[in-house]
This record gives C-alpha cells, structure tokens and sequence, in this order.
C-alpha cells in the first residue's frame, strides 16, 4: 500500500511541482525562509527497516534560537529518500 501511494505521489509531483518550487520547499523546511523565526534545522536519518513504519524517512529537529527559551519540535518526512511524501508533526 505504501509503494502504490508513494508512486502515486512522486507522478502528482512531476506533473505539479516545479524544481524550483520543491527547491524552496526544501529551503523551507531547514529554516532558511526569511519569513522563518530564527531557528536550527537537523536532519535525523531513520533507517531502521525493522521496526515501524519497515521503510526509510528523516526526521527534522528544529531548534528555535530567537529568545532566551529555546524550544525544539520535531517532524517527520517520509520516505527518507529526500523526496517526502507525508509531514508528520
């Protein structure tokens, strides 16, 4: 079922999004907007197949640094191809 979404997605992307569109989505997501509160992005890698969700993703930490009170969120991309398919917060 996951494969037949993801394909299913990556065919909606190339008939829908730009490079530079997926470019600036990519900025986006590590902070690099100008309309972003400042922040730190990391990339955590997931590449543990034998447990759940059995297939690759990245998972981003994002470190807000603009106040005294750092906060951290974390969200997940799937697949861990660079080409997400799913934004889990």
């Amino acid at each position: 079922m996951h494969k037949k979404f993801d394909n299913l997605l990556k065919k909606w992307k190339i008939e829908n999004v730009t490079s530079e569109e997926e470019k600036r989505c990519k900025e986006w997501l590590m902070g690099h907007a100008d309309d972003n509160k400042p922040c730190r992005t990391f990339i955590n890698n997931k590449n543990n197949l034998d447990k759940a969700p059995y297939y690759q993703y990245n998972k981003y930490v994002v470190e807000y640094t603009g106040n005294s009170h750092t906060r951290k969120e974390k969200v997940s991309l799937h697949p861990g191809n660079g080409q997400g398919t799913g934004i889990h917060l």
